[in-house]
C-alpha cells in the first residue's frame, strides 16, 4: 500500500522513494495440505511513512497480521536511563 502514508490520520501522497521510508513487512504461515504435509506461505506488502510521520512513528505487525502505525521508541531515553 504505497499511495498514501499508512497513518491513518495523515493525507500525504507517495510520489518518489526518496521521500519518508518504506517499510517491507513479511510472515508467513503454514496450511496442511490433503498430502499431510504442511506448505509455506510466505507474504510481503509495503508501507510508506511520509517524511513527517517517520520521524516520530513507525510500523509494526501484531500477532494477527495486523499492521500498527506506533510511534518510535526514544533513543535518546532508554541511552539516559541505561
Amino acid at each position: 500500500m504505497l499511495s498514501k502514508c499508512a497513518n491513518p490520520s495523515c493525507s500525504n501522497e507517495f510520489h518518489y522513494f526518496g521521500e519518508g521510508k518504506v517499510f517491507e513487512i513479511r510472515w508467513g504461515s503454514s496450511s496442511a495440505t490433503h498430502s499431510g504435509y504442511g506448505k509455506k506461505r510466505k507474504h510481503t506488502e509495503h508501507y510508506w511513512l511520509c517524511s513527517s510521520c517517520s520521524a516520530t512513528l513507525t510500523i509494526a505487525m501484531d500477532s494477527a497480521h495486523n499492521i500498527l502505525v506506533i510511534p518510535r521508541p526514544n533513543e535518546e531515553a532508554d541511552r539516559a536511563i541505561a
